[in-house]
């Protein structure tokens, strides 16, 4: 494998990285120091972060599983088959993520890892579940003031 090869196969899981180091660099609140009266974020908003976070980075490196030009290539690539066996039909879905490749002799195969979608879930889950904290703590108006 040449450093070309290695650096189209890493090329996703580095941007991945960068893209969930950036969101975290740029959604997260600075530490408090003494005396400048900020305080220290809740708990839940870091859970809430990092929900996001990770949710954003799963789903971009599920994105771009086979992502090419020529998706022929990278179905045969992925799939381990001779470059040049017909390949029938490419097949993408961006909820749940999906990138099947179809040939004409009846064989499938899916690009996107099996751990991608059940990942998604467990973020967003993560992420609602934090979104609710907020919302739990409003204290209802009350709508009839007691006589």
């Amino acid at each position: 494998m040449t450093l070309v090869h290695v650096a189209a196969l890493s090329g996703p899981y580095v941007v991945a990285v960068c893209v969930a180091a950036l969101l975290f660099v740029a959604l997260r609140r600075l530490p408090e120091r003494p005396g400048d009266g900020r305080r220290e974020p809740p708990t839940w908003r870091k859970a809430l972060l990092l929900g996001v976070s990770l949710g954003a980075t799963t789903y971009l490196l599920g994105l771009m599983t086979g992502s090419s030009l020529q998706p022929e290539e990278s179905c045969a690539n992925a799939s381990g088959r001779a470059p040049g066996t017909a390949l029938e039909a490419v097949d993408r879905s961006y909820l749940p993520l999906s990138h099947t490749c179809r040939w004409a002799d009846g064989a499938v195969h899916e690009m996107v890892p099996g751990w991608v979608n059940p990942a998604l879930l467990a973020w967003a889950t993560l992420t609602v579940l934090c979104l609710s904290v907020p919302l739990r703590d409003l204290k209802p108006r009350n709508a009839h003031p007691s006589e």
